[in-house]
Order: structure tokens, then sequence, then C-alpha cells
């Protein structure tokens, strides 16, 4: 038990897109348990806002609150802060990855605009924050360093149909950055065709391009968490679902934020020894990835997958072909 709370103010935590929602809720929660904490938005008066709001909060430190613009999906963007980091902090014990977009505005008919939009900021956004904050994460500490990416039930396996991509994001000992764009440049040219059904491509509730963007990112997750190690890093690498939370994305349907955050603050805050790493949580369980449970609440996931069901036969309309741009 002696590490069993190895965190202090010392110990330093980022949260991506932390200015409303799930993203405040993790900050909130490890702010509350003394953890110096630094909130990210793109919009700095939103994000400005969500920092002095916190501070008011008379149970936290308000020196262990900060704050500082970070659009993952700008290169320049992601290097200023990582500078900043390496300024002002000199290390990142905790990395919570949250920020990311779902384009509700086309369910069950993505352009190749909207997949873009979604794969570029929940997936490569999410990689760009993780390599370039990699080498001020605190690898070689006894309690080693966290990195949790938030993902979604939306991204089980069995929902993949495609089993030529199954293969490829399965094989954790050939599984690359490569492979991955790839997968990525596929599904866009499976868009352009129309062909998302047809290919079997994961679309439950019609968000085809935000499944294939949290797959991709729980497939890096699992290549990190198995290539991290051989390096001599200590850093715990895993994704979590906080189930349906009542956020903007979700259209305000679920439960709260603060429940909705609370295995994402469990997993940043395992000691060492308790922890592991490249796994999917959800209620602070270890589901795995095949069959990520829609909600562990018993009954429900039938019909959600009735429903999921009936969005996969929704027929796609002709799209037109878009270059992909990824970096």
């Amino acid at each position: 038990m002696a590490d069993s709370q190895w965190w202090s103010k010392d110990t330093i935590a980022v949260v991506t897109g932390s200015n409303k929602g799930l993203g405040f809720a993790i900050a909130q929660g490890l702010a509350l348990k003394g953890v110096t904490t630094i909130l990210t938005s793109r919009d700095e008066q939103r994000g400005l806002a969500a920092l002095n709001s916190l501070k008011k909060d008379q149970k936290i430190n308000p020196e262990t609150l900060h704050f500082h613009v970070l659009d993952v999906r700008s290169p320049s963007s992601i290097q200023n802060f990582a500078k900043w980091i390496e300024t002002k902090f000199n290390g990142v014990d905790i990395l919570v990855n949250n920020a990311g977009i779902s384009r509700n505005d086309h369910l069950g008919n993505p352009t190749v605009e909207s997949s873009k939009d979604v794969i570029s900021t929940n997936y490569y956004g999410t990689r760009m924050v993780i390599e370039c904050l990699l080498p001020f994460l605190r690898s070689q500490s006894p309690h080693g360093s966290r990195i949790t990416n938030v993902s979604s039930a939306t991204s089980r396996m069995d929902s993949l149909r495609n089993q030529a991509v199954v293969q490829k994001i399965s094989n954790i000992d050939k599984l690359s950055v490569k492979t991955l764009y790839k997968v990525a440049e596929e599904f866009i040219e499976d868009v352009e065709h129309g062909q998302l059904r047809e290919k079997g491509w994961s679309g439950i509730f019609g968000a085809y391009d935000y499944c294939l963007s949290k797959l991709l990112i729980n497939a890096y997750s699992r290549a990190m968490a198995w290539n991290l190690p051989k390096q001599g890093c200590k850093i715990f690498v895993n994704c979590m679902c906080p189930g349906l939370t009542s956020t903007d994305m979700s259209r305000n349907n679920g439960h709260s934020a603060q429940a909705g955050a609370e295995t994402a603050i469990w997993l940043a805050l395992l000691p060492a020894s308790e922890s592991t790493t490249g796994r999917f949580f959800s209620n602070k369980q270890d589901v795995g990835f095949d069959h990520i449970p829609l909600y562990l609440e018993k009954g429900t996931s039938s019909v959600l997958l009735d429903e999921f069901n009936e969005c996969s036969r929704t027929a796609m309309p002709p799209l037109y072909p878009v270059f992909l741009e990824m970096y």
C-alpha cells in the first residue's frame, strides 16, 4: 500500500479538450486529488473560463491549475504547447487525450469532408500530441507515467466486418503507423465510392468515421504499449470508454460528465504495482478491445446493437473524391 497514493502537487497532468464536458470533469477530478492539472482548449476564451471556474472551487488549490491553448489539429499549436511544457514543468506524468469530435450531421452518410475532419482530429491529432509530448513523459520515474486515450464502445472490433482490416490492426507484431495510415486511406476511398456498408466498415449508430477514428487510436495505443517497454520506457498506455455521457457530442443524453470521467481518473492515478498497459477499460473494468459492452447495464446492449444493425442497412449515397491530407 506504500505507493497507493503516489501522486502529489508535483505530479503534472495534461487533459486535452478540457474546457467543457468530459474533459473538464476529468481535469476537475484530477485537480481535486491534488494533482497539478493543465487544461487545454483550442478556444482560449473558453479555456480560461473553464480554468477560472475550477479556481473558484474551494476544494482545489488554485496554484495547481494551469491553462494553455492547444489545437490538436495544428502541428504548430502542438509544438508550441510541448515547448511550453518543457520550459514551465520540465516533464509530464499523466496525459489524458480527450479532445475529439463527432459529426452528428452526417450519421449514416459520412462525406469525405466529415470523415477527414473526424479522423484528423480524433486519430492524427491525438497521435501528434502523444508523439510531441513523449520526450517529456517521465518514463524513468519509479511510478512511471500514464497515457490514457478516451475512446468509445463504438470501436469494438466485433462490429468490424472487413476481415482484411481486422487482420491488419490485430497483428501486434506488424502493427505500425504506416499500416494505420493505409487503413485510413482505404476507408476514405470507400467513402468516396459509397461502399462503407458493402466493405464491412463499422458503423454503430451510423457514425462510420467516428468508429474508424477510435479503432485507429485503439490500435495505435496497443502498438505503443507493445513497443515502449522494449525501449526501457515505463509508460502505461490504455484506452477507456466513458459510457454514454451527457455532453455536446451525445446531445446531452446519458449519465453525468463526472460519472463518465471516473474511469479516466482512476486509470491516471493507479499505482504502478496495479497498472497494466495496452488494454481497454470501461467502468473501471478491463473489457478488452473485441467485445466492448456498449453499456454495462444489464439488458441494454442488445437494444443498442439492434439500432446499430438498422443503421448499417442504410444505403450510402454517391460521394465525391477528395484527397485526405495526412499529417
